[in-house]
């Protein structure tokens, strides 16, 4: 089931997602976001995805801070680690 829906990512409720996501595009984006802002939707995001799950960013982005619940599996894609 494919999900297409508007949402803002800064003041948008997360709760909304009864179900995890197992796949989140967030491309070209976070560019535009100040530091601690794309922090705060990294984390919204990554607790919307499901374990195993995976998360997509842009080429000339990064998640510049360690995070230990994904790990990076190929340039700018990154898999949530399992339950």
């Amino acid at each position: 089931m494919i999900l297409f829906r508007a949402f803002n990512l800064v003041t948008g409720n997360y709760t909304l997602f009864s179900n995890p996501f197992d796949l989140i595009f967030c491309r070209n984006v976070m560019i535009y976001f100040d530091k601690p802002t794309q922090h705060a939707v990294i984390d919204h995001l990554l607790t919307a995805l499901a374990p195993k799950g995976l998360f997509l960013i842009g080429h000339s982005e990064s998640i510049t801070r360690q995070d230990a619940r994904i790990t990076s599996v190929a340039p700018s894609i990154y898999q949530k680690r399992g339950a």
